[in-house]
């Protein structure tokens, strides 16, 4: 799985990571114990801590809640009206998203990979 890579928010997004280091104790490199992250998470949470990641769907590109805490929830989409799916608007409204509180949010972008030419030549 590709790492997301940061739209909105690489300060937040650096602070969170260096907490979460500092204070969550690893079963190995890179991966963290199960109990002790889901007690950082909701700590970070109740903080005020957000962080919304772009998506692509069948539908377009939309802005969802990147934390199972919040069930993954659609905070912009199609289907729900609230955006035309395309990257520019969904990228307008993640930045109005972020502007409602930079200092605790952040945005990400899934890594888009470009499907590999079914060509022959």
């Amino acid at each position: 799985m590709a790492k997301n890579e940061i739209f909105l928010g690489a300060g937040v997004a650096a602070q969170l990571q260096a907490d979460k280091i500092a204070t969550v104790p690893q079963a190995w490199a890179g991966v963290f114990e199960s109990e002790p992250l889901c007690a950082w998470q909701s700590r970070v949470r109740g903080q005020g801590y957000r962080e919304a990641v772009i998506v692509t769907t069948k539908f377009g590109f939309s802005l969802r809640n990147a934390s199972g805490i919040d069930s993954w929830s659609i905070i912009a989409g199609v289907r729900q009206g609230t955006t035309d799916g395309t990257l520019a608007d969904v990228e307008r409204i993640a930045a109005a998203w972020y502007a409602e509180n930079p200092a605790k949010r952040v945005v990400t972008r899934e890594a888009v990979y470009e499907a590999p030419s079914t060509q022959e030549g």
